[in-house]
């Protein structure tokens, strides 16, 4: 039951990490865009 639990607990975990580098990723685009868009004015 417990070795189980680990191993959900351990996709849940790879799933989450996964997720936080793309949010991660994602708002450094967003951030680099934004400030082209306001050294080009």
């Amino acid at each position: 039951m417990t070795i189980i639990a680990l191993m959900n607990y351990s996709k849940i975990s790879k799933c989450l990490t996964l997720f936080n580098n793309y949010c991660n990723n994602l708002s450094k685009k967003i951030i680099n865009r934004l400030a082209a868009v306001i050294t080009q004015k």
